[in-house]
């Protein structure tokens, strides 16, 4: 005899899936809506436009979350225009490129010609680094997105450092 007698809903909670931690912080599951997702639902457990949730920068105003802004960049511009397009003539030129993340993901994952024009100068190491560990092969939804194997030689995108400025398109030198 058991010490204590069974309870149908204790027995329920002990097998229900736990929640989805994406669904729980960000109120959104790529997974589910895939219906690939083992994790519960429930939509009391939604996240998203809780502010306390959120961290706080300076001057307590809330931090936007970037983590992978040039990946969702990168998807969206393969959703949009798809990838034939993308690399016609000389491909997509990245003003403003900062790190290049974005140009190394077109040029690395989807061999799609990019050109930086950016005044300061990057490094890839980073981006090269996950490459290699897999991680932007790793998940199976965004795995549509990915052309080639995380063994291919890597390639730099084109670089031009300097300023994007009126003289640059218009073709005037700095004598005239």
């Amino acid at each position: 005899e058991t010490p204590h007698k069974e309870n149908p809903q204790a027995k329920e909670k002990e097998t229900a899936p736990p929640v989805c931690r994406h669904w729980q912080k960000k109120g959104l599951c790529l997974y589910f809506q895939e219906n690939k997702c083992k994790f519960a639902h429930p939509l009391d457990k939604k996240g998203g436009g809780d502010e306390k949730v959120r961290e706080k920068g300076a001057r307590g105003f809330s931090k936007a979350r970037n983590g992978d802004k040039a990946g969702v960049f990168r998807r969206w511009l393969i959703d949009h225009f798809g990838r034939e397009k993308l690399r016609e003539g000389s491909g997509v030129g990245d003003v403003a490129g900062g790190q290049s993340e974005l140009a190394f993901q077109l040029v690395n994952l989807n061999g799609i010609p990019c050109t930086v024009i950016d005044p300061r100068p990057y490094s890839i190491e980073r981006f090269v680094r996950r490459l290699r560990q897999g991680n932007y092969h790793r998940n199976e939804i965004f795995a549509k997105y990915v052309d080639y194997p995380k063994d291919r030689e890597c390639r730099s995108p084109s670089h031009f450092q300097l300023f994007f400025e009126e003289s640059l398109w218009k073709g005037e030198s700095e004598e005239d």
